[in-house]
């Protein structure tokens, strides 16, 4: 027998799987490889050889799981295609066991096999089966117990990575029970009682396998910080990333949850940010690092460039990040009052909520951002939907309850099927004349000493109101004393850009006091009279005598 032929011709079938083009071809191909695969195994099974009736196997798996890729190109003969590639699974599952089965090794061969053939199937993602081979290997007759916990924490490895956490952790358990001195596997129970929110837990297993190993790591050191981030203590957490980043600078996962302390911790969103951009220079396709910045610029009002984040976080379809994306993109919008933009978004979170499983958890702390909501949305119906929002973190799991809030949160924003009218947000937000009457409009003025002439002042006077008021202003007038040479001033946002940022700002100079008349004109047209007396800071004539009653004020304005 030609020992090598066969699996030479094996591996060209399956190289040949990525040029087919047509369903019937790939149909052939699937075929041949079943047939050649079931030849090879069982002649080098006769022979003994059964390292390579394994290896078989190993060509086998690769195929159906080339297969599982391909299938889908091919809608119409799906049926066809599914039928044969079950075919290849169970010839690939039988050579598994037949590979082993027929041989003559010894125990410890056995287990060997067993264990070499559960970390391939772990490799190629068949979880499954890989656990299978492993509870194969410890049936096997392994006697010695270090060996024994190295199977048990690479089953748990396979448990882990099929999402099966509680398994996991009873497989590292048993690891660390027989060998108490493996920090490897302490390493892994730890990892695995983060997953499960049993932080208090997994920081004793970190402190164990960090002392077991002798040296500690980074990674260690980082997962003890992020355990107390989350349970709140953040200088210890402060304590153990700052240790993890000095061995290792450019761990991301470091950086980001230094970013999240100084966050969430701290209130300190531009320390915050300096780690969060930090992250993304070394890795620029994190999405946790974007995600984490795209709040920072939110809470710093930098909303061009936080929506640009989260956007790229929305559109790359991460579950752990689809809704705080989303969220944040909402928030922006209302913030920079963009209210029909938002109120379209609005509506897309719920259909995006109502989507999601059962299990879907929220994982994310909205402290920082939820004071910069209170603190400038000033709209009740804007401030209960994102508040609403956020109480959905702790009720997307409760079905009644989420779709309770979802219901609620409806309501606001669609009325008889209709988009929530702009005009209405914008006249309840601030364009009623009457609101803006209300609300609270003060006039203010400072003014220091000319120190080259003296008696002279440089005066400044503003208008000061909440964000929402002055975004709705589109001019001011000032009429100041006739004695200026131009006593009619307007500030104007068209020709200013600035004037919003600085409350319509006026500056002259003069030497005495008078009193100031102040139109402010609205986006919709409507005016508000306000009156103020300019005040200057020290002695002026104007305390002396009677400067207003001769029109006697020297003064001028500033451009």
């Amino acid at each position: 027998m030609n020992t090598s032929s066969p699996s030479t011709n094996l591996s060209e079938l399956i190289s040949e799987m990525d040029k087919v083009q047509e369903a019937d071809h790939l149909v052939k191909c699937l075929e041949r490889i079943s047939t050649i695969g079931y030849y090879n195994a069982t002649q080098y099974a006769k022979e003994g050889e059964h390292d390579k009736a394994a290896d078989e196997y190993s060509l086998i798996t690769s195929a159906y799981y080339k297969a599982i890729d391909l299938i889908n190109k091919y809608p119409k003969e799906y049926s066809a295609l599914k039928s044969i590639i079950d075919t290849l699974k169970e010839t690939a599952k039988y050579w598994q066991k037949q590979a082993i089965s027929s041989s003559h090794e010894d125990s410890q061969d056995k287990v060997n096999r067993y264990v070499n053939m559960g970390s391939e199937l772990q490799s190629i993602g068949d979880y499954n089966r890989s656990i299978e081979s492993f509870n194969n290997a410890m049936n096997s007759g392994s006697e010695s117990p270090i060996e024994s916990a190295k199977i048990w924490n690479e089953k748990g490895n396979s448990y882990y990575y099929s999402g099966k956490y509680t398994e996991a952790k009873e497989s590292y358990a048993r690891a660390t029970e027989l060998e108490p001195y493996n920090g490897i596997a302490w390493g892994n129970l730890g990892l695995i009682n983060m997953q499960l929110g049993e932080y208090e837990t997994a920081i004793q297993n970190y402190k164990e396998a960090i002392r077991l190993e002798r040296s500690p790591s980074d990674l260690y050191l980082s997962s003890i910080g992020i355990a107390n981030y989350h349970l709140g203590r953040y200088e210890k957490a402060l304590e153990y990333l700052i240790q993890a980043v000095k061995i290792n600078p450019n761990s991301v996962d470091s950086l980001v949850t230094l970013g999240a302390i100084y966050n969430d911790g701290f209130f300190d969103p531009n320390k915050a940010k300096e780690y969060f951009e930090r992250a993304i220079l070394i890795d620029p396709t994190s999405l946790i690092a974007k995600i984490n910045l795209a709040e920072i610029l939110l809470i710093l009002s930098e909303y061009d460039r936080s929506e640009e984040l989260s956007k790229e976080v929305r559109d790359s379809n991460n579950e752990n990040y689809g809704f705080v994306a989303r969220f944040f993109l909402i928030c922006s919008l209302y913030l920079r009052h963009t209210y029909e933009d938002a109120s379209i978004l609005t509506l897309d979170i719920l259909n995006y909520c109502e989507s999601l499983p059962a299990d879907y958890v929220i994982d994310w702390k909205f402290d920082s951002l939820s004071q910069k909501i209170k603190r400038e949305v000033s709209n009740k119906e804007i401030y209960e939907v994102l508040f609403s929002l956020i109480s959905l973190k702790e009720a997307i799991r409760n079905k009644d309850e989420k779709e309770s809030i979802l219901r609620k949160i409806r309501e606001r924003v669609i009325v008889e099927k209709k988009w929530w009218s702009l005009e209405r947000i914008t006249e309840e937000m601030m364009s009623s004349n009457k609101k803006i009457k209300k609300a609270k409009i003060e006039i203010k003025n400072t003014s220091y000493p000319d120190e080259n002439e003296e008696g002279y002042y440089f005066w400044e006077i503003r208008i000061t109101a909440h964000t929402n008021i002055l975004s709705e202003i589109d001019k001011v007038v000032y009429y100041l004393h006739p004695t200026f040479l131009n006593p009619i001033q307007e500030v104007d946002r068209k020709r200013d850009p600035a004037a919003e940022i600085n409350g319509f700002r006026l500056q002259g100079r003069a030497w005495g006091e008078f009193q100031v008349k102040i139109k402010i004109i609205l986006k919709d047209g409507s005016e508000i009279m306000k009156y103020h007396w300019l005040t200057l800071n020290g002695p002026t004539p104007l305390e002396m005598g009677s400067a207003l009653e001769t029109g006697n004020i020297k003064a001028e304005t500033l451009d």
